[in-house]
């Protein structure tokens, strides 16, 4: 709602490091395709991360699990930033990582190899709670 990108707060966060964009046209329910070239155009040719002010998150990936990886990482962080922004307006001071420590993290932990591999625990959590949806 903030209409912004989340802050390099966290070693996850660095998985958004140069990877994230904010789509802030909101219009309603999207029924024509000139929005869907629009949001393309705001992620532009490397972002797999998009915040849709006053809408929700949309996520990309090389394959699906890298897309469920993201989206769920990309909600728990935007939780944490809640979380930092309330801190902050009570006198506590946000820090961020360094932007030189953030790309260094982000080229090996956003590598949609290692994005796919870290999915792949919650993926068996999800078969073994619910095979049955899972697995058709």
């Amino acid at each position: 709602m903030f209409g912004k990108k989340i802050d390099i707060l966290t070693q996850d966060a660095c998985l958004f490091y140069n990877n994230q964009a904010v789509y802030e046209n909101f219009g309603g329910i999207v029924l024509a395709a000139e929005e869907g070239e629009e949001i393309a155009a705001c992620l532009g040719p490397k972002n797999k991360t998009c915040i849709l002010q006053n809408h929700g998150l949309l996520t990309l990936g090389d394959t699906v699990d890298e897309a469920v990886y993201l989206f769920g990482a990309l909600d728990r962080m935007c939780q944490a930033q809640l979380a930092v922004e309330a801190a902050c307006a009570n006198g506590l001071t946000k820090k961020t990582i360094g932007e030189e420590e953030a790309a260094f993290t982000a080229a090996t932990i956003a590598y949609p190899e290692n994005v796919w591999a870290n999915f792949q625990a919650e993926f068996g959590l999800l078969v073994q709670e619910r095979g049955h949806i899972f697995l058709k």
